[in-house]
């Protein structure tokens, strides 16, 4: 299932791009068109999101904070579950040493049900359901309890930083915060989202493609002194020697067509060879030479098909 997605989304990535009939030479061009579109999308998102204003459904409270933190596409979300939150009832179930607990159900369907434990001091909440767990966003029965307790604001622990406005934005990556051991796919994500201005530049310009190789060869030779020997996981010295003398060469090399190579199977007939004639089968082909007409003794036809019988009706 996991593989059948991937291709899926594969394909959802190069639609309108490439085609079956796409050479390798093209498909190169191709996906580095796919890839600009998919960034300016991204970027359109990304600004519309931040500028545009959300129109407010209910004129909440809760939905006026949501609409100022969250991402457009995650606000609407966020308003289908406040939505179906005001069509739920609620029941006090008891208070355990500061958690408040409720059953929060719907009349018109008895599969929407849950079992919310809320804590008011801190706005903790647990949620049977766990849809926080799973969707990273507050789920229509623990909005209900906000409601009813006058909660105006989304409690910043259930406020994930990938749905933010600003989460995308990589001004808003501070470098202190990528210092810890248990933060290398933040680091990862920060320098290859400062990457990708380098790689503009390179794509732009020879001598900045040279300057900016060399400028990366120094860097890694002096990064490797806060590297101790067991956290090293990149190459060698002499492989990255080589890259470094090699990159430019390789990404200048012109890239052709690959060999077309025999068919394999049964060849196809030519439309002289074959005259439009569908291929005959195994017990055609020995009938053809075993069947003895019975008008002229003459093999490879029978009497239906006997030229002579035809000659001699017309």
């Amino acid at each position: 299932m996991n593989t059948t997605q991937r291709s899926e989304s594969i394909n959802s990535f190069f639609d309108g791009f490439v085609t079956s009939g796409t050479t390798l030479m093209k498909f190169v061009e191709k996906y580095n068109q796919a890839l600009d579109a998919r960034y300016e999308s991204f970027k359109k998102e990304y600004f519309e999101s931040k500028h545009k204003e959300r129109l407010l459904t209910f004129n909440m409270a809760l939905e006026e904070h949501a609409a100022k933190v969250y991402t457009r596409a995650i606000f609407l979300k966020f308003g289908e579950e406040l939505s179906l939150s005001l069509q739920l009832s609620k029941e006090k179930l008891g208070n355990d040493i500061g958690w408040v607990t409720y059953h929060v159900f719907n009349k018109k369907d008895n599969r929407d049900s849950a079992i919310v434990e809320i804590k008011l001091e801190n706005r903790e909440a647990r949620c049977s359901c766990l849809y926080f767990e799973s969707m990273g966003i507050l789920c229509r029965h623990v909005l209900s309890i906000f409601l009813i307790e006058n909660v105006e604001q989304i409690p910043e622990h259930f406020i994930l930083r990938r749905w933010r406005k600003e989460g995308n934005d990589i001004r808003s990556i501070d470098n202190d915060n990528c210092t810890t051991d248990g933060d290398r796919l933040l680091r990862s994500f920060h320098l290859r989202s400062r990457y990708s201005r380098l790689d503009e530049l390179a794509y732009a310009s020879s001598e900045a493609f040279r300057f900016i190789c060399d400028g990366i060869d120094s860097l890694s030779l002096a990064a490797e002194k806060f590297v101790t020997s067991e956290e090293t996981t990149g190459l060698s010295d002499s492989n990255l020697q080589y890259l470094s003398h090699n990159s430019e060469e390789s990404c200048m090399r012109n890239l052709k067509d690959p060999y077309i190579s025999q068919t394999k199977g049964r060849k196809k007939h030519s439309q002289n060879t074959s005259q439009g004639r569908r291929i005959r089968s195994g017990i055609e082909e020995a009938s053809k030479h075993t069947n003895i007409c019975g008008n002229c003794r003459k093999r490879g036809h029978n009497k239906c098909t006997c030229k002579d019988i035809n000659l001699n009706s017309v």
